[in-house]
């Protein structure tokens, strides 16, 4: 007589030179040590307990179970994951299993779906290589059955579930066992592919509660996996690429300016790289192209241009994305290295990535030799990790945010789990109030390693004095104070904490 074990032991798969199968095996701990994983397992079958060394964790249970697990190894991940991943909602179901000394009449496929009855599938075990021993058939109710019948005692749901499985094999049935599974259906499944909670040491999340999107179940888990597959490939090769000694690099500093005065002050204090635009007071707008050229002679830099041709949101008419597409047109024939902007669609109440009008420009960008950046529209989009994936489908090099908040500082929760998530696919630039006073603890708490920065002060203008109650209509209120411009102390300043912070970073990545 078959045991309960031999039903759900896995018989051996065919696996690849290389890959270790091992059934009826629980992972008890996952540790991280440096930039490697050590998975901790136990055997039922024998009671050993081993440890597997990996590059990467790839985390397929149910959410809940996953959550569970990451909490008794007592790690972390970034609280905005982790309030993404609690949002997903499964419906249970109950699952008899039991084996039979007669053939099952399953067919080739080893299993069948029912509509309209309490039973949804009957599947043959050993014919789906899951059991040694068969034929070994299990039943899977439907959600709403189960929820139905969950007060009932197993023996009642046992008599009223084993005539679906005695309909499909002969003899009588042996070692049946009833098992009221909580997490049988994601009900609310993410619309993410996967979702990654650590890019340096891979780990990742995936399984039927993703892909929500493009489909759900067998076919939302499959697809899921393919994606987590290929994620992983890609930070594991990234990884490779760069030494064990990461922080050792330089911070990338990125400063806004509105003039050639301010360019060049920025220049020769450290910044690496310029973002011009006007109206920085509103937003950024679009610079005028006297302003553009006079900058890109003045520097030697990489300078990005930032597109927005008013104030407010970011739905364009048709007019205002053909003056868009021209401005970028332009701007990139003169020598511009990259172009900024963001554009957004207003659709059943959520705010949505353009992606027609951005796929156009980001083309155009790219066959001048450019780079596209996706600007602070992002901060109104509606699902920002789903949109992160899509402005890397569209071909945007880095996002610029400041984690939803009115200042990077305030939205660093967020930043973090956007930048672990999208590791490799797109970087994030915190951008939005960053000051030397703050950005040593922001670059630490969210993992970046760039920034962007204004680092303005004011400039008094004598022609304001005379009239001072006029000011205002210029643009600044209080006269005595001026405009704001980029001020070559700040932004030394900020370099140099910078450096210190990469200086001490990389001693402490030494010991």
């Amino acid at each position: 007589m078959a045991q309960l074990a031999d039903l759900l032991r896995p018989a051996p798969p065919h696996l690849p030179d290389g890959v270790t199968f091992c059934n009826q095996t629980q992972v008890t701990r996952i540790e991280q040590r440096d930039r490697q994983w050590r998975v901790r397992t136990h055997s039922t079958l024998d009671g050993s307990d081993d440890q597997i060394a990996a590059d990467a964790v790839l985390l397929t249970p149910p959410i809940p179970i996953a959550l569970d697990l990451i909490a008794q190894s007592e790690l972390t991940i970034p609280y905005e994951l982790r309030n993404t991943l609690q949002t997903v909602r499964y419906a249970g179901c109950f699952a008899l299993a039991a084996a039979f000394p007669g053939p099952s009449r399953l067919g080739e496929l080893g299993g069948i779906q029912f509509k309209d009855t309490p039973v949804e599938w009957v599947t043959d075990n050993r014919m789906r290589g899951v059991s040694r021993v068969g034929p070994a058939l299990t039943a899977l109710t439907t959600a709403s059955w189960a929820a139905e019948h969950d007060h009932e005692p197993d023996d009642a749901i046992i008599a009223q579930l084993l005539p679906f499985l005695r309909a499909w094999a002969d003899g009588e049935p042996h070692s049946i066992r009833l098992h009221r599974w909580k997490y049988a259906q994601a009900m609310t499944p993410l619309s993410l592919a996967c979702l990654v909670a650590n890019p340096d040491a891979p780990l990742v999340f995936a399984g039927d509660a993703f892909a929500g999107a493009e489909s759900q179940g067998i076919e939302a888990a499959y697809l899921s996996g393919m994606a987590a597959g290929r994620r992983i490939v890609q930070l594991i090769r990234r990884k490779d690429r760069f030494a064990v000694r990461r922080r050792a690099r330089r911070y990338l500093l990125e400063v806004g300016v509105t003039g050639p005065d301010e360019a060049v002050r920025a220049e020769t204090m450290g910044a690496d790289r310029l973002e011009l635009c006007s109206g920085l007071e509103v937003g950024g707008l679009t610079p005028s192209p006297g302003t553009f050229l006079e900058v890109r002679e003045a520097v030697r830099i990489p300078v990005y241009v930032l597109l927005r041709s008013r104030v407010g949101g970011f739905t364009l008419s048709n007019c205002e994305f053909a003056a868009l597409r021209r401005d970028a047109d332009w701007f990139l024939q003169h020598g511009a290295d990259g172009i900024v902007f963001g554009i957004v669609r207003h659709k059943d109440g959520l705010n949505v990535i353009d992606s027609e009008r951005c796929r156009e420009l980001v083309r155009l960008v790219k066959l001048a030799g450019g780079r596209a950046v996706f600007h602070r529209a992002f901060d109104f989009l509606s699902n920002p990790l789903v949109a992160l994936e899509e402005l890397a489908d569209i071909g945007f090099e880095r996002v610029q945010t400041s984690g939803r908040s009115t200042t990077a500082e305030g939205g660093a929760g967020r930043l973090a789990a956007w930048i672990a998530h999208a590791g490799s696919l797109i970087e994030i630039m915190p951008a939005g109030g960053i000051t030397p006073g703050t950005v040593s603890h922001l670059l630490l708490e969210t993992q970046s390693h760039s920034v962007h920065a204004s680092l303005r002060g004011p400039t008094p203008d004598p022609s304001l004095l005379t009239t001072p109650g006029l000011g205002g209509a210029m643009g600044v209120p209080d006269a005595a104070q001026g405009r704001g411009t980029t001020s070559a102390e700040l932004v030394q300043e900020m370099r140099q904490t910078l450096d210190r912070l990469a200086t001490h970073s990389s001693e402490g990545s030494e010991e």
